[in-house]
C-alpha cells in the first residue's frame, strides 16, 4: 500500500496580497494497482527506484506529490481503484483538464477512458468556435484521450482563429505552451498549417489583382462587359487591402 500526501493551495498566488493556507489530503492507494494502470508507477515500483526498494523493504511507502491537482488526482484514485459510488457522474470542463494533465503525466489513459468519454460526450456538445481558453483545454484533453475528430476540429478552430499560438499565454497567463501535453511538432504543425493557409490567401488575392489589372477582356469579371466594373472591383480590393495593411 502506499500513502500518498498531495498538498492543496488555498488562498490567492500572490502572497503580498496575503499569507497562502496549505494543507495536505492524504489518500491510501494500491501499489499493485498504480503499477497495472501506469507504466510510470510500474517503473517507479519495480525497476529498482528509491520508491521500489522501500516498498519492497516496508510492505507500505509514503509519495508527496507536491504538483498534482488533489481534487483531479483523487478522482483518478478512484477511477483506478474502481471506487464507482465516489465517482461523480459529471464534472466541469476546468476539471476534465486537471484530469487530462495527471492521466497524461503518469499514463492512465487506458484505465480513465471510459470515464474520460462519458465526460467528453456530456460537455463537448458546445465546443468552442473561436479564441478562447477553453479551446485550448480541449485540443489537450482531445489529444491526450485520442479524440479525433474533436482534435481535428479544434485544430482547425486554432488555424483559422488564433493569429499565433503565443495567443494562448496571454489567455493562461503563464508558460502555457510550454505546459500542453502534445508534442512539440504538433503545435509547430498547428502553427506552420496556420501561416501556410494566410500565405495562401494571400498569393490567390495578389494574383486575382494581378488579372484584374493585366486583363483586356472585361468579361472575364463582369457579365455585362463593362470595363468600369474592372475599374470598381480593382479599386475596392486594393483600398481594402490597404486599410487591412495586407
Amino acid at each position: 500500500m502506499i500513502d500518498l500526501d498531495v498538498p492543496i493551495v488555498h488562498g490567492p498566488k500572490d502572497v503580498a496580497n496575503g499569507p497562502q493556507i496549505e494543507k495536505e489530503i492524504r489518500m491510501l492507494v494500491s501499489s499493485k494497482h498504480l503499477s497495472l494502470a501506469s507504466k510510470v508507477f510500474k517503473s517507479m515500483f519495480q525497476l529498482g527506484f528509491t520508491e521500489s526498494k522501500h516498498l519492497r523493504k516496508n510492505g507500505k511507502l509514503e509519495m508527496t506529490l507536491p504538483d498534482d491537482d488533489p481534487v483531479a488526482f483523487a478522482l483518478l484514485m478512484c477511477i483506478v481503484h474502481a471506487k464507482n459510488k465516489l465517482i461523480p457522474p459529471e464534472i466541469d470542463l476546468p476539471t476534465l483538464e486537471r484530469l487530462e494533465i495527471s492521466v497524461d503525466k503518469y499514463g492512465f489513459q487506458e484505465s480513465a477512458q471510459y470515464w474520460a468519454e462519458s465526460y467528453i460526450e456530456k460537455l463537448g456538445q458546445g465546443l468552442p468556435d473561436g479564441l478562447c481558453r477553453e479551446l485550448f483545454a480541449w485540443l489537450c484533453i482531445s489529444w491526450v484521450f485520442r479524440h479525433a475528430d474533436k482534435f481535428a476540429v479544434m485544430t482547425r478552430t486554432a488555424i483559422y482563429y488564433c493569429p499565433t499560438l503565443k495567443m494562448a499565454e496571454q489567455l493562461d497567463g503563464e508558460k502555457f505552451l510550454e505546459n500542453l501535453p502534445i508534442p512539440k511538432n504538433v503545435i509547430e504543425a498547428i502553427e506552420n498549417a496556420r501561416r501556410s493557409g494566410i500565405q495562401t490567401a494571400f498569393d490567390r488575392l495578389y494574383h486575382f489583382i494581378s488579372s484584374l489589372r493585366a486583363t483586356s477582356n472585361a468579361v472575364d469579371f463582369c457579365p455585362r462587359a463593362l470595363s468600369h466594373c474592372i475599374a470598381t472591383l480593382l479599386g475596392s480590393l486594393e483600398r481594402s487591402a490597404l486599410k487591412q495593411e495586407v
